[in-house]
């Protein structure tokens, strides 16, 4: 159902620890494989919907930034997420760096950057959670500021 056996694997490893963690929940008289079922769907779920909003993030700044280019206020705002977005990914280490920006703005896959820099695709897909996550605080500290800068012009 994820179609990239690195995240497929994740994910069932994520799924072995919350049955883990559960295990006094669970009613031996039930269907064991239909409650895992049932977990598994929903954790795969709720991975799209993060990959979604991740995207969706993104592809936001950049349509806002664009947008906000009618006025000379939103033209300097824009400039100032374009600017906490550029920082924010330069501040990653070279090959997380790399790796964020040819998968995420460039839309390569897991599998062509593994070949490309000779890691596995779970190396790569820890580099993308990663830079995430760092991305994501820092335009999240940063727009807070400029939100406040653009009402105040």
């Amino acid at each position: 159902m994820v179609g990239i056996d690195v995240i497929a694997e994740e994910l069932l490893q994520d799924l072995f620890i919350k049955i883990w963690e559960r295990r006094d929940q669970i009613n031996p008289e039930l269907p064991f494989r239909a409650y895992l079922y049932r977990i598994a769907e929903r954790m795969i779920y709720d991975h799209y919907r993060k990959l979604t909003r991740e995207t969706s993030l993104y592809r936001e700044l950049i349509i806002n930034s664009e947008a906000m280019e009618a006025s000379p206020e939103e033209g300097i705002y824009a400039q100032e997420v374009e600017q906490a977005l550029q920082t924010a990914i330069q501040n990653l280490p070279s090959q997380q760096q790399y790796i964020f920006v040819q998968c995420k703005l460039e839309g390569r896959s897991y599998e062509e950057m593994s070949q490309e820099l000779g890691i596995s695709t779970a190396t790569v897909n820890t580099h993308i959670t990663r830079a995430s996550k760092k991305v994501k605080e820092h335009l999240l500290q940063n727009l807070n500021y400029l939100l406040a800068f653009y009402f105040l012009l």
